[in-house]
């Protein structure tokens, strides 16, 4: 099982955190960043302005922008496994280890 869990790694990491890593960024270029703030450091609507249905947007684009960024570090961390693995499954050939 383990086993098989890093051949997959090895031959598919690349392209899944390839695939992670677009839709991650599509996922922040179409949302934004989360907490917008203003200069000054405070909310872009003040408190008052705040409705019902704004609130509902700004805490599903908040949710989505750090769901981009998860994908986006998954994505990196993925493709960066996947090529140590491919460098010491290398290296191991290269030493006659296997």
């Amino acid at each position: 099982m383990v086993h098989s869990f890093w051949a997959f790694v090895v031959a598919h990491g690349t392209s899944l955190g390839l695939a992670a890593n677009v839709l991650g960024a599509l996922l922040v270029w179409g949302r934004g960043l989360p907490a917008q703030l203003s200069r000054a450091g405070a909310p872009v609507f003040p408190e008052e302005t705040l409705d019902e249905a704004l609130l509902r947007k700004s805490t599903c684009t908040d949710t989505l922008a750090h769901l981009g960024i998860a994908l986006l570090v998954f994505g990196f961390s993925l493709q960066l496994l996947s090529s140590l693995c491919q460098k010491v499954i290398l290296g191991a050939h290269f030493l006659g280890l296997c």
